[in-house]
C-alpha cells in the first residue's frame, strides 16, 4: 500500500505541476500577446513577439515532458493497484482495496465493503474502467493546454503580419 501511495502522490505532484506551469506560461504569453496588440509598428510588435516566441517554446516542451512523466506515474499507479489487488486475491483475507475499487467502479451505489473473491478478469476491468471521470478531465484538460498554445501561437503571428 506505500508504494501505491507513493506512486500515487507524484503522479498528482506532476498533474498539479503541469497546470501550474501551464497556466504560467500561457498567461505570461497572452500578455505578451496583447502588449504586442497595442503597439503600432513593426519594431514594437517584434519586442513583444520574440519573448512570446521563446515563453511558447519553453511552455510547449514543457507540455511534452510533462505529459510523457504523467504518462508513466499513471502507469506506476496501474501497476502498484493491481499488484495490491492480486495480493488481495490471493494472500489477503482481508480486501479493503478490492471493496473500494468494485464500489468506484459502481459509483458507490449498493456495494457492500465486504467483497467477494474478484478474479483476474475483474482485476483487468478495475484497474482501467471505461470512463473514469478525473482521467476524462484531465485528458481535456491537457488537450485544452495544447490548443491555447496553438490559438495562441497563431494569433500572434497573425498579428504581427498585420503590419507588414
Amino acid at each position: 500500500m506505500a508504494g501505491l501511495s507513493w506512486q500515487e502522490m507524484l503522479l498528482q505532484a506532476y498533474r498539479n505541476y503541469l497546470l501550474v506551469t501551464q497556466s504560467i506560461f500561457l498567461a505570461l504569453t497572452a500578455g505578451l500577446l496583447a502588449a504586442q496588440a497595442s503597439v503600432q509598428t513593426y519594431q514594437e510588435k517584434l519586442g513583444f513577439y520574440i519573448p512570446g516566441l521563446a515563453i511558447t517554446i519553453i511552455g510547449l516542451a514543457t507540455l511534452a515532458y510533462l505529459w510523457k512523466a504523467e504518462g508513466q506515474r499513471r502507469r506506476t499507479v496501474d501497476w502498484w493497484q493491481k499488484a495490491l489487488l492480486r495480493h488481495e486475491l490471493q494472500d489477503s483475507a482481508i480486501r479493503h482495496f478490492s471493496a473500494f475499487k468494485v464500489a468506484m467502479s459502481k459509483d458507490f451505489r449498493g456495494v457492500e465493503v465486504k467483497t467477494p473473491s474478484i478474479t483476474e478478469v475483474q482485476i483487468n476491468n478495475l484497474l482501467r474502467p471505461k470512463h473514469s471521470k478525473p482521467r476524462v478531465a484531465f485528458t481535456i484538460f491537457e488537450g485544452s493546454f495544447a490548443i491555447l498554445w496553438i490559438i495562441l501561437s497563431i494569433s500572434a503571428v497573425m498579428n504581427l503580419s498585420s503590419k507588414l
